[in-house]
């Protein structure tokens, strides 16, 4: 497992991007606003997916109540840089 500390633009890029390679989906269809069970392709599986590579990258688990769908990119992201602002400090 990785840990990872980042700023909230990072976290944005990272999201998207890994998104976009998840659900298969064109750049230009996915960004921070969009909504990511209404990206072409999405399903829960692929969503796990995604959830799934984003916790082991940064090092946390993200609760079911921090990942509500649907959730755009963007809420994601934040999610995901309180998650790694809660990880205990390694020492």
């Amino acid at each position: 497992m990785t840990t990872v500390d980042a700023t909230r633009s990072e976290i944005v890029s990272r999201v998207t991007q890994w998104a976009r390679d998840v659900f298969h989906a064109p750049a230009a269809e996915v960004d921070e606003g969009t909504v990511l069970m209404d990206i072409e392709g999405a399903d829960s599986v692929r969503m796990l997916h995604l959830l799934g590579r984003l916790e082991a990258h940064y090092g946390v688990v993200l609760m079911a109540e921090d990942t509500w769908v649907p959730a755009t990119v963007g809420e994601l992201a934040e999610d995901l840089r309180q998650a790694v602002c809660r990880r205990p400090v390694d020492g």
